[in-house]
C-alpha cells in the first residue's frame, strides 16, 4: 500500500520532493506531506486573493488615468494595524466578548478603517474626482480583500498552522 502511494505521489514534481520524507518516516511521513500540500494550497490561494485585490486596485486607477483611488489602498495598510498593537498579531479578539478597553479601542479601529476603507471611493466619486467605474472596481478590490482576511482568520482559527 505503502508503495502505491510512493508511486502516486512520484506522478507530480511534488512528490518528487517529499518522497525522501515518505521513505524515512512511513505513514507519517504521508501525513506530514500531505499537511504540507493542504497549507500549501491554503497560503497560495491567500497570496492569490490578496495579489488580484492589489491588483484590481492598481487597474482602478490605471484604467481612469486618476490616481485618486489610492486613497483606499491607504486604509488597506490601516485594516490590520489594530490587531497587530492591540491583539497580539492574532484576529481571535475580533470575534471574542472580552470587554478590555484596548480590545475595544482595536475592534473601533479595525470598523473604523474597514468602513472608510468602502467610504472614500463612495466619497471621491460623489465630489466628481473619480469615475463610477474606478468607483466600482474599488468596491470589488475592497470585497476580494476582505474575502482574503476572512479566509485567514478561519484559517488561522485551525490548529495545523
Amino acid at each position: 500500500m505503502v508503495m502505491k502511494l510512493i508511486y502516486t505521489n512520484l506522478s507530480n514534481f511534488t512528490g518528487l520532493i517529499h518522497l525522501p520524507l515518505i521513505c524515512l518516516f512511513g505513514m507519517a511521513g504521508l501525513l506530514i506531506h500531505q499537511i504540507w500540500i493542504i497549507l500549501g494550497t491554503v497560503l497560495a490561494g491567500l497570496a492569490f486573493m490578496f495579489s488580484t485585490s492589489v491588483l484590481l486596485q492598481i487597474l482602478a486607477c490605471a484604467l481612469y488615468n486618476n490616481w485618486w483611488p489610492m486613497l483606499s489602498a491607504l486604509m488597506y495598510v490601516l485594516v490590520p494595524m489594530p490587531c497587530l498593537f492591540f491583539g497580539g498579531g492574532s484576529t481571535s479578539f475580533l470575534t471574542s466578548r472580552e470587554s478590555n478597553g484596548w480590545i475595544n479601542g482595536a475592534k473601533f479601529l479595525t470598523g473604523f478603517s474597514a468602513v472608510g476603507s468602502m467610504a472614500i471611493p463612495a466619497i471621491l466619486h460623489h465630489a466628481n474626482l473619480i469615475e463610477a467605474g474606478a468607483m466600482w472596481i474599488a468596491f470589488t478590490s475592497f470585497f476580494i480583500l476582505v474575502c482574503t482576511i476572512l479566509c485567514f482568520h478561519r484559517a488561522n482559527l485551525d490548529e495545523d498552522w
